[in-house]
């Protein structure tokens, strides 16, 4: 089951989303050290993390699948976000250097369709990121957080699922550490 776009948006307007969005986006920052003249697109609710791509890629957009909604993105401007079915991106084949999955792959009751759009719109040298909860992690256990909702994995289950949709899996990452608290002492460290 989809979480609803005004859930994930007044989630991450929060403190514990705020921490989670931080290191979340350092993480894929660092994956993506370099973006210049590409084109990002985030899948699920991406929007939070996209945002430090703006001035670097040629184009960054969102899809955001319609079982989850839409909200307009960015907050200033044109907007870069569709509205669309999660197995029906509404661009053209190999047309995207970057895909960033973020609360899709989780809540998805179509993964392999899913998966093999995003594989259709991918260019030959591309790269996905998929940020999912942790079946093993403190944030999947809580419903208080969006990674606390829909089908956590393990490292090995999304390896065998990207693999299975014709993904090569280069690495995992774990970036949550910090329990899912709203106590501002341990968010603040």
């Amino acid at each position: 089951m989809w979480n609803d776009v005004i859930d994930l948006r007044d989630f991450y307007r929060t403190s514990l989303g705020g921490v989670a969005r931080r290191t979340i986006r350092n993480r894929i920052r660092a994956t993506w050290d370099n973006v210049s003249g590409m084109t990002v697109l985030g899948v699920g609710y991406a929007t939070p993390y996209l945002l430090p791509f703006k001035e670097e890629a040629q184009r960054v957009i969102a899809a955001m699948p319609a079982q989850q909604g839409v909200l307009h993105w960015p907050a200033e401007g044109l907007g870069s976000v569709t509205l669309c079915d999660e197995t029906e991106i509404p661009l053209p084949d190999v047309s995207v250097d970057r895909v960033l999955l973020v609360h899709g792959l989780e809540c998805s009751e179509q993964l392999r369709d899913m998966l093999e759009e995003v594989w259709r719109v991918l260019t030959g040298d591309g790269r996905v990121v998929v940020v999912v909860p942790n079946r093993s992690g403190l944030w999947s256990r809580s419903d208080a957080t969006p990674f606390g909702h829909g089908h956590p994995y393990t490292p090995r289950q999304l390896s065998r699922l990207l693999r299975d949709t014709m993904f090569t899996p280069v690495r995992t990452e774990s970036a949550l550490f910090v329990p899912p608290t709203r106590m501002r002492l341990l968010l603040r460290s």
